[in-house]
């Protein structure tokens, strides 16, 4: 019992001079890089939406467009709509169409598949987002801007 009395009364800090405010200054500098590195680091944070162009298959005089979507968010969307335009191989718009993705449950991946009527996928030479239509439970006004796109198909996405 003694003995971690003493330990406890050797381990006090004292400021000793000059080298003590160094010491702390660099100990903050170190700290603030850590945390700047962690954060360049995270993956698509939690305050994003994934949207990964997934496939396009041509059925029957249409092309059938596959999305992997994901609320990296902590809070569900109550209903997102994006806007896409869909350019040729010219880079003329071929269709200017709004896809309803629905609700968005915090962590849970979605598949979602839309046809486009009338166009080939072969025809399809970049697709973008347009605009957010519909955008319910993000608290932000750049809904579009939220939105961490990538991409498995051919297509510029």
């Amino acid at each position: 019992m003694k003995d971690s009395i003493l330990l406890r009364e050797s381990s006090k800090i004292e400021p000793q001079g000059r080298w003590f405010g160094h010491l702390l200054t660099l100990l903050f500098l170190l700290c603030s890089y850590g945390v700047t590195a962690a954060q360049d680091h995270l993956p698509p944070d939690g305050s994003k939406i994934g949207l990964e162009l997934n496939k396009l298959s041509n059925l029957d005089n249409a092309c059938e467009l596959t999305f992997l979507v994901k609320n990296q968010m902590t809070t569900r969307v109550e209903k997102l709509a994006l806007e896409f335009a869909f350019l040729d191989s010219s880079g003329q718009l071929s269709k200017l169409v709004s896809l309803n993705f629905g609700a968005l449950v915090p962590g849970r991946p979605k598949i979602t598949q839309f046809g486009l009527p009338e166009i080939s996928c072969e025809n399809i030479s970049q697709v973008f987002i347009n605009s957010a239509p519909e955008c319910i439970g993000v608290a932000s006004d750049d809904c579009v801007g939220m939105i961490a796109r990538s991409n498995k198909t051919s297509v510029d996405f």
